[in-house]
Protein backbone atom coordinates (compact mmCIF):
# COMPACT_ATOMS: atom_id res chain seq x y z
CA UNK A 1 0.00 0.00 0.00
CA UNK A 2 1.59 3.35 -1.23
CA UNK A 3 1.51 5.90 1.55
CA UNK A 4 1.61 9.70 0.52
CA UNK A 5 3.41 12.29 2.97
CA UNK A 6 3.17 16.04 2.80
CA UNK A 7 6.24 17.33 5.11
CA UNK A 8 6.12 21.23 6.19
CA UNK A 9 9.58 21.23 7.02
CA UNK A 10 10.80 20.82 3.66
CA UNK A 11 8.76 24.23 2.29
CA UNK A 12 11.60 26.87 1.62
CA UNK A 13 11.12 29.76 3.59
CA UNK A 14 8.82 28.01 6.36
CA UNK A 15 9.74 26.28 9.88
CA UNK A 16 6.86 24.20 10.47
CA UNK A 17 6.82 20.44 12.14
CA UNK A 18 3.33 19.46 10.31
CA UNK A 19 3.41 15.94 8.22
CA UNK A 20 0.30 14.91 6.73
CA UNK A 21 0.13 11.62 5.39
CA UNK A 22 -2.74 9.48 3.92
CA UNK A 23 -4.07 9.16 0.07
CA UNK A 24 -2.42 11.06 -2.91
CA UNK A 25 -5.06 13.28 -3.14
CA UNK A 26 -6.45 13.89 0.10
CA UNK A 27 -2.83 14.99 1.32
CA UNK A 28 -2.46 17.17 -1.80
CA UNK A 29 -5.94 18.97 -0.76
CA UNK A 30 -4.90 19.26 3.18
CA UNK A 31 -1.13 20.70 2.51
CA UNK A 32 -3.05 23.48 0.51
CA UNK A 33 -5.41 24.32 2.93
CA UNK A 34 -2.13 24.01 6.05
CA UNK A 35 -0.21 26.43 3.60
CA UNK A 36 -3.13 28.98 3.27
CA UNK A 37 -4.63 28.80 6.46
CA UNK A 38 -1.42 29.02 9.11
CA UNK A 39 1.27 30.09 6.74
CA UNK A 40 -1.00 32.85 4.89
CA UNK A 41 0.03 31.43 1.41
CA UNK A 42 -2.67 32.12 -1.80
CA UNK A 43 -4.66 29.13 -3.44
CA UNK A 44 -3.35 29.03 -6.84
CA UNK A 45 -2.06 26.91 -9.46
CA UNK A 46 1.68 28.04 -8.44
CA UNK A 47 0.59 26.50 -4.74
CA UNK A 48 -0.48 23.62 -6.05
CA UNK A 49 2.31 22.76 -8.07
CA UNK A 50 4.45 23.53 -4.97
CA UNK A 51 2.99 21.44 -2.98
CA UNK A 52 3.05 18.17 -5.90
CA UNK A 53 6.79 18.71 -5.82
CA UNK A 54 7.30 18.31 -2.36
CA UNK A 55 5.01 15.20 -1.84
CA UNK A 56 6.74 12.34 -1.31
CA UNK A 57 4.99 8.29 -1.84
CA UNK A 58 6.37 5.83 0.49
CA UNK A 59 5.70 2.36 0.34
CA UNK A 60 4.86 0.86 3.41
CA UNK A 61 6.65 -2.15 4.41
CA UNK A 62 6.56 -3.50 7.62
CA UNK A 63 3.57 -3.20 10.05
CA UNK A 64 3.56 -2.05 13.76
CA UNK A 65 3.19 -5.65 14.74
CA UNK A 66 6.16 -6.65 12.99
CA UNK A 67 8.66 -4.40 15.05
CA UNK A 68 12.10 -6.34 16.61
CA UNK A 69 13.85 -4.63 19.61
Amino acid sequence: MARTVFDCARVPGETCSIQISGEHDEVLQAAQDHLVSAHGMTRDGKLEQNVTTVVDDHQQTMRYGSWVH
